[in-house]
């Protein structure tokens, strides 16, 4: 099993940074109709070229104008069946991304798989969800992938130790380690790195932080660093790879959120912490006190202070019971 980073002090002063962006963003949530709608769009153009450049990493021919036609639904004409079929995957994964972050689920092995089976179309039915049962090969790489007899003990090593490093340890320093080991463990016949690379998002989400791309201009760093992480011990190349890649999406994502003029909204300053937990909750509606507090690095009667605080302002209700329920913010 790949050992996850170690020596963390030397990320202080970047992790510092991406906090400090990540509670700026969390705080620009939208306010407004307009707002969401612009967010809305937002969302829908990062996909496509989320879509256009994880699947450009792997070899398609599909073009960013290309990836955007198959997005509407449409059929790219001289393009190959395959390629197109492989990108309406990532749509359908990205869905069902949006769906567990939405309904709070628990992140495991099966919704993994789950995930495999909905972005992996252009694999045959039988492939899609399920661990490989033969050798493995990544072509023109040193890293060599585990025995097949063993995927389902290192995956559940994987899911495990991750779960426990959460608890001492920064989840974006836990996730690029988590994707690299994934990645090494090879589990399916294919689809392994569009699988992972759509898992780093559910992982970074659940954290409440943004969906990231790795632009196909990096593609041939992105596999460096992670054949020199998984062969030679060596993390510091792609960690620095991630943490750019999520600074840069939140600059971006705040630059665009900061465009708002209208002075419709609620700002309740007089909350301590208050308008970054509605910018979690409007993100996350399925939140619970104890994962808002994992997120936020408070302790669980805090946040509860803060939720109840909220509530008594009238600036969010929760709807259904403690188990099941979402927050709504008013």
């Amino acid at each position: 099993m790949l050992e996850p980073v170690r020596d963390t002090h030397i990320y202080d002063d970047q992790l510092s940074e991406l906090d400090a962006l990540a509670r700026q963003w969390r705080c620009l949530y939208p306010k407004n109709d307009a707002m969401r709608l612009a967010q809305q769009n937002y969302d829908e153009d990062f996909l496509v070229r989320m879509a256009y450049n994880s699947n450009a990493i792997e070899g398609s021919t599909l073009t960013l104008a290309d990836t955007e036609v198959i997005y509407e639904g449409e059929f790219v004409a001289g393009k190959p069946g395959r390629e197109q079929v492989a990108a309406r995957g990532i749509f359908e994964g990205a869905a069902y991304i949006d769906e567990l972050i939405m309904n709070g689920a628990q992140l495991g092995e099966s919704q993994l798989r789950d995930l495999h089976e909905r972005c992996a179309l252009d694999l045959q039915p039988s492939a899609r969800g399920m661990y490989r049962s033969a050798p493995a090969v990544i072509r023109a790489s040193r890293t060599v992938p585990v025995d097949p007899l063993k995927i389902r003990d290192e995956i559940a090593t994987l899911f495990y130790r991750y779960g426990e490093l959460q608890k001492e340890q920064h989840p974006v320093l836990l996730i690029p380690w988590f994707h690299a080991a994934l990645e090494n463990i090879h589990p399916f016949a294919d689809g392994n790195g569009r699988t992972g690379r759509l898992w780093m998002n559910v992982q970074l989400r659940e954290s409440a932080y943004p969906s990231i791309s790795i632009k196909v201009d990096h593609g041939a760093e992105y596999k460096h660093a992670l054949e020199t992480w998984q062969v030679d011990g060596e993390a510091s190349m792609f960690v620095s790879l991630f943490l750019d890649c999520l600074c840069e999406e939140l600059e971006r994502r705040i630059a665009f959120l900061l465009q708002d003029t209208s002075d419709e909204g609620f700002y309740p300053y007089d909350i301590k912490r208050g308008e970054e937990t509605l910018g979690i909750l409007c993100h996350q509606p399925a939140s619970t006190a104890a994962s808002l507090a994992q997120v936020m690095g408070l302790s669980s009667r805090q946040v509860q202070r803060i939720l109840r605080e909220l509530r008594e302002g009238g600036f969010v209700e929760h709807v259904g019971s403690d188990r099941r329920g979402k927050w709504e913010l008013q």
